[in-house]
């Protein structure tokens, strides 16, 4: 065997090596949060049949990697810790020792842009640098890696926070970690994940979107889309070549080409709206590690699909995190803010239908909660730039459901509207100290129905009379006449006099309810 053929075996030996090496995803690394009291997932891959070992602040665990290479093991619960102390994890043939590790609360922030805006191009983004650098609070941003198959890693790494870590960082989910951090005072990590104009089925795996009949006729929607579009482009270049010819066109240029109507192709395997590509190559190289739970603001790309039903679409992603995590993770759900020209007749379009439906699954679920910014809105940007406090009333909501230090997680929730005689009697829970009418002088918002059904244009809701009844009650005039079975409040894209909160001054969702009858 000649010399360059023995260098070539050695190559060929090495990087064979190198494939079955002991290997973690990217988010096992330097600088890294664990989260305290539950058991920490830990996985990889390395040579079939090899065993594994974890060691972390005196827990060991070990395991054998199966006949693919994949292996996985849980530490025993941590306490919270600031000691920047060695995570290591070894095999017969190679360590890994990841410094400056710290344990605390773990969170996710994810949706689409109003997620991913940033610190420094947002409301009092100057007041970042006046809170200097905290190294017990770790930021981890992920670029968007949209892929057709489950990934098992993807580019990302630890920051410690500094104002010049953050001031690229979601807006949200920074203020909501400073929150945390401020008040829990304990270690903080946050992972963003977030890919502006994406709907929440890119963010769910396709094997559970087929589940549900909705998702799944979505799914062959695409599939159909895709497999139609190199039968409509070769179709189309026989019309355009005799269109050239007949019109004399040698050499035509893109925009005769963009002009004559060439197919568009669909969203293929790489793109970030297909349906599973995000849930593929961004949630995939960290599902699994161990969190509290996720901040989610996403649904803008949502709101002409079927709004009313929404919640239906979110709950089965949701459901399949969870499943996903093996956790039964917090979900706190921002809710669409005040958007377009400010309102105050009744109206019937899809923005009011989208936020009941964040509220209604907010509602029905024990470890969702609802984050009302429909004061924080803007009429002519679907960007509003005043995110933080966004990110305070999400901290809040989970100060007060999830670790239990807070009574109040937000504004005054709907809880029953009873009718007596010529009124109706709203009956609202988180009324901290009482019910508030902010800003005008009358309370305002309110409209009633006399019927289940909506047409399908215009609204057969009409205004109607609210005044303060009590510190957790409004109570609804009834007009001559009329004899309601529902009632809507704050039912525009922009309402300019829903203007309900507590004394706290956080307000009250725009909701719809039906009527129940006085004993």
């Amino acid at each position: 065997m000649s010399t360059r053929q023995q260098a070539f075996v050695v190559l060929l030996i090495f990087l064979s090596a190198q494939v079955n090496a002991l290997e973690l995803p990217r988010v096992f690394s330097d600088g890294m949060v664990l989260q305290r009291d539950l058991p920490v997932s830990v996985w990889g891959r390395c040579e079939p049949g090899e065993t594994v070992e974890v060691q972390f602040a005196e827990r060991t665990a070990s395991t054998i990697a199966d006949d693919e290479g994949n292996w996985s093991v849980c530490l025993d619960p941590l306490k919270a810790s600031f000691e920047a102390r060695e995570f290591v994890v070894s095999s017969a043939s190679k360590k890994i020792v990841f410094k400056n590790v710290l344990v605390g609360e773990v969170w996710l922030a994810s949706g689409q842009s109003n997620m991913q805006w940033p610190v420094n191009k947002s409301v009092d983004s100057d007041l970042l640098r006046l809170g200097g650098t905290d190294p017990y609070l770790r930021l981890l941003p992920m670029f968007c890696r949209p892929s057709a198959q489950p990934e098992f890693t993807s580019p990302m790494s630890w920051v410690l926070h500094s104002p010049q870590a953050a001031e690229k960082f979601s807006a949200v989910g920074y203020q909501f970690a400073r929150d945390m951090r401020m008040t829990l005072q304990v270690p903080v990590g946050i992972i963003l994940c977030a890919v502006g104009g994406t709907s929440a089925i890119a963010w769910t795996r396709t094997k559970a979107a087929s589940q549900d009949p909705v998702l799944q006729a979505k799914l062959e929607e695409w599939d159909i889309a895709l497999a139609r579009y190199d039968e409509d482009l070769a179709a189309w270049e026989i019309e355009y070549a005799a269109w050239l010819e007949k019109n004399g066109i040698a050499e035509p240029d893109y925009e005769i080409h963009k002009r004559t109507g060439a197919p568009r192709m669909p969203h293929g395997e790489k793109s970030a709206h297909r349906p599973g590509n995000l849930a593929n190559g961004m949630i995939s190289p960290f599902a699994g590690y161990t969190m509290r739970g996720v901040i989610w603001y996403q649904g803008e790309e949502d709101v002409q699909w079927d709004p009313a039903n929404y919640g239906e679409r979110l709950k089965v992603m949701i459901e399949d995190w969870r499943d996903w995590w093996g956790l039964d993770l917090h979900f706190g759900i921002v809710q669409l803010p005040n958007l377009k020209k400010a309102e105050a007749e009744p109206s019937n379009n899809p923005w009011p239908k989208f936020r009941e439906s964040q509220r209604r699954l907010a509602e029905a679920d024990p470890n969702t909660g609802l984050v009302v910014t429909i004061d924080l809105g803007e009429a002519n940007d679907i960007h509003p730039m005043n995110k933080f406090p966004v990110g305070r009333r999400l901290a809040r909501w989970a100060l007060t459901d999830v670790y239990g230090m807070l009574d109040l997680r937000g504004g005054p929730e709907v809880e029953g509207a009873v009718r007596e005689t010529s009124s109706i009697i709203l009956n609202f829970s988180q009324t901290g100290s009482g019910l508030h009418v902010n800003d005008l002088h009358e309370l305002g918002g309110f409209t009633a129905s006399d019927s289940e059904t909506e047409p399908k244009w215009g609204t057969q809701f009409y205004p109607v009379e609210a005044k303060l009844r009590s510190g957790t009650e409004v109570e609804l005039t009834i007009p001559a006449g009329k004899n309601p079975i529902r009632v809507r409040y704050g039912w525009q894209s922009n309402p300019v006099d829903a203007n309900l909160s507590n004394k706290e001054r956080l307000p009250a969702s725009p909701f719809e309810i039906a009527l129940s009858l006085c004993d």
